[in-house]
C-alpha cells in the first residue's frame, strides 16, 4: 500500500489516502481532486511536513505555565464554624495574651475574613492545635474550605 496525500503550499500534509496506485486512487475521488494528492513517505500523516521527501512530525506546542493559584479567602462566619464552642471560647480567651490570635480577631472583625493560605495563619493554626486550643478536626474543616 502506498501514502498519497493533499499538501498545502507549505509542505503539509493535510490529508492522506492508503491504496494500492494512482489508478486506484483516481477510482476514489473526482479528477479535479486527484491532481491534488501526490505520493508521501510510509510514515506521513496529517499535520506532517513533508521536507526532502521525509515526513517531519510537528512539534507539540509548549504547554503554557499554570497560573499561580490564588490564595483561599474565606468569612469569618466560615472560619468560626470550624471549630467547636469550646474551641472558640478558648481561642478568645488567648487574645489578652497572645498577640497572633489578637491580630488574626482584629482582622476578622475588620474584614470579615481570613486568608487561609497565609503563610503567617497557617502557622497560628498549626500552633493552636499544637497548644491544644484546637484540634485536627478544625485544621480538616479549614482544608476542606479549600475546595
Amino acid at each position: 500500500m502506498s501514502i498519497y496525500g493533499r499538501k498545502n503550499d507549505a509542505g503539509v500534509v493535510l490529508e492522506i489516502h492508503e491504496c494500492g496506485s494512482e489508478e486506484e486512487l483516481a477510482k476514489h475521488f473526482h479528477p479535479s481532486l486527484l491532481e491534488l494528492f501526490v505520493l508521501l513517505p510510509d510514515d506521513a500523516e496529517p499535520g506532517d511536513t513533508i521536507t526532502d521527501g521525509v515526513a517531519v512530525k510537528p512539534e507539540p506546542p509548549e504547554e503554557p505555565p499554570l497560573a499561580e493559584k490564588p490564595d483561599k479567602v474565606i468569612t469569618r462566619e466560615q472560619f468560626l464554624g470550624c471549630f467547636t464552642r469550646d474551641q472558640r471560647l478558648a481561642m478568645k480567651a488567648l487574645r489578652s495574651s497572645n498577640e497572633d490570635v489578637d491580630d488574626m480577631y482584629d482582622m476578622l472583625e475588620s474584614t470579615n475574613h481570613i486568608n487561609i493560605d497565609d503563610a503567617e495563619n497557617k502557622a497560628l493554626f498549626e500552633s493552636l492545635k499544637t497548644g491544644g486550643t484546637i484540634d485536627q478536626a478544625a485544621l480538616d474543616k479549614i482544608d476542606a474550605l479549600r475546595g
